[in-house]
Order: C-alpha cells, then sequence, then structure tokens
C-alpha cells in the first residue's frame, strides 16, 4: 500500500505541477502579447529589439506574435538600409547613379511601397516613403536627361536635323531648370561640336540640293534643235558626288 500511495501522490503533484506551469505560461503570455502588438504598431527597432528581448524571457515564445516581431525587424532593418542608402546617393550625380536608385526602386516595391504612395500610409515608414517621393523626382529628371543626351547623339548619326534641333532645345530647358542645382544639366561637348557640325553639313548640303533641283527644272524645257545645256547641271553634280551626300532626300535624290 505505501508504494501504491507514493505512485499516487507522484501523480497527483504532476497534474499540480502541470497546471501551475500552465498557468504561469498564460499569465506569462497575457502580459506579453499586449507589448507586442504595441510594439509592431509603434514601427520602431527599438520597440521591437525590446520586445524580443521580452520574448526570450518567456517559458514558451512559439506564438504568433513572436515570429511576427521577428519579420517585423527584418523589414524595419531592411527599410533603415534603404533609407541609408538613398542618402548615401543624394550627393552623387542622378545620372550616374541610376542603376543604383533603379535597384533601390526594385527593393523598395518589393516591400509593398509606391512612388506615388501616401506619407500617411497604414503600417508604413513614412521617412521612406518621403525618400522615396524625393528620389522618385530625382530619377524623372535623370531619365530625362539620358534620353536628351541619347536623342543628341542619334540625331546625328542619324542626320536628322529635326531630331538634332529638338533636342539642343530639350538641353536648353534642362539647362536652365538646373541652374544653380548642385548636378547642372550640360551635353558633353564632344556630342555638341559632332551635332554642330552635323547640323552645318546638312545646311550646306540643302543648299547644294536646291540648286541642283534649280539647274535641272531650268534645263529641262529646250527648244527643238538646240543643244542641251550641261551646265551649271554637270558641274553640281560633281560637286554633290565629292561633297557626299548624307540625309535621306540627298542620298534618294
Amino acid at each position: 500500500y505505501r508504494n501504491l500511495a507514493i505512485e499516487h501522490t507522484c501523480l497527483f503533484l504532476q497534474r499540480v505541477y502541470r497546471g501551475h506551469m500552465a498557468r504561469k505560461r498564460k499569465n506569462e503570455l497575457l502580459k506579453a502579447i499586449p507589448v507586442f502588438i504595441q510594439a509592431m504598431n509603434t514601427r520602431t527597432l527599438e520597440a521591437i529589439t525590446k520586445a524580443l528581448q521580452l520574448s526570450d524571457t518567456l517559458m514558451y515564445n512559439e506564438i504568433l506574435e513572436v515570429h511576427q516581431i521577428r519579420a517585423y525587424k527584418t523589414i524595419l532593418e531592411e527599410e533603415a538600409r534603404i533609407i541609408n542608402a538613398f542618402r548615401d546617393l543624394e550627393d552623387k550625380d542622378p545620372e550616374k547613379s541610376f542603376d543604383d536608385y533603379s535597384r533601390l526602386f526594385e527593393q523598395t516595391a518589393s516591400l509593398g511601397y509606391k512612388c506615388d504612395m501616401a506619407i500617411d500610409t497604414i503600417d508604413k515608414d513614412p521617412n521612406l516613403i518621403k525618400w522615396i517621393h524625393a528620389c522618385d523626382k530625382r530619377m524623372k529628371d535623370a531619365s530625362e536627361r539620358k534620353r536628351t543626351r541619347a536623342m543628341l547623339v542619334k540625331g546625328t548619326e542619324n542626320v536628322d536635323k529635326v531630331m538634332i534641333n529638338t533636342a539642343m532645345k530639350m538641353g536648353e530647358h534642362l539647362t536652365g531648370k538646373s541652374k544653380g542645382d548642385k548636378f547642372e544639366f550640360q551635353f558633353d561637348s564632344k556630342d555638341v561640336d559632332a551635332a554642330k557640325r552635323m547640323l552645318k553639313h546638312i545646311a550646306e548640303e540643302e543648299a547644294l540640293l536646291g540648286s541642283l533641283s534649280k539647274a535641272m527644272s531650268e534645263g529641262g524645257y529646250l527648244k527643238r534643235g538646240v543643244k542641251p545645256a550641261l551646265e551649271p547641271l554637270s558641274s553640281l553634280i560633281v560637286k554633290a558626288d565629292s561633297f557626299g551626300l548624307l540625309t535621306r532626300y540627298g542620298i534618294d535624290f
């Protein structure tokens, strides 16, 4: 009987102990969960870190709120890293840092951020949103600059007077808009020189083609029995051939 009594007593003590530990875990969690929720609502690394330290003291911490806090910490650290990266780019030329900006915008998009997002968007860092707005403006400006530079080069390569003049006008606009800025817009001097040489060539070619057209029209109506006049048409053709016609109209002429 003595052994049986001891066995029953042990079972009773185990039940009491298990109940005590279960109530203790429950009470711990009831106190801790509001702290976890408040920490997530504040969206600060300091509050999240303290909440995680609290979770380490719990007898049982494998609960949803703790998993959420751990995920929040990762997100907040990533947001802080991106803000620092944007800040580092602030003193660099946006055109030269265009790819770096593009990568950072991809990373913010993966966190659910958008360029047109309101500052007070729920569960988002307003500071990061401000940086996104400011850097999106820089990106658009840098993109316009890159397109304008490319247009000038392409216009020169394609012997396109309209494209060259359009690029020049856009460049003047960008220079005026950025006057006084740290990164004032200026074309590459080599591209400008090449474009001006091409405009001069196009102007000379147009004048030559005009003379050719006039000579052809004047020599086209001859009286019967009159020997065709080869000049000045013949000389103009030789001049055009040696000049080197580059425009599409000139090549097709």
